[in-house]
C-alpha cells in the first residue's frame, strides 16, 4: 500500500488575541502512515511566535482526506 502524504492542522487562540485565524497556525506533515482507517497516535512541535500567552482555544483539522475522525486524546 502505498504511503499518502497527509497534514494534520493545528490552529489555536490565545488570551492575547481570542481568535482562530490563519496566522495562529500549525501543520505536521504524515509521512509514515499507511492506513487511515486505523488508529495512531502523532506529536507536533507548538512552536510559534504568536503562542506566547494562555492556550484558551484550539481547533484541530486532523487531514485533508474526507471521513469521519475520532481524537481519543489532546495533550500538553
Amino acid at each position: 500500500m502505498a504511503v499518502v502524504a497527509e497534514i494534520i492542522e493545528f490552529y489555536f487562540e490565545t488570551n492575547a488575541n481570542r481568535s482562530i485565524t490563519g496566522d495562529k497556525y500549525i501543520f505536521k506533515k504524515l509521512n509514515e502512515v499507511e492506513d487511515f482507517t486505523q488508529w495512531f497516535e502523532f506529536e507536533m512541535d507548538l512552536e510559534h511566535d504568536k503562542y506566547t500567552d494562555t492556550l484558551m482555544n484550539v481547533r484541530l483539522d486532523p487531514t485533508n482526506t474526507l471521513g469521519k475522525f475520532y481524537v481519543d486524546y489532546i495533550a500538553f
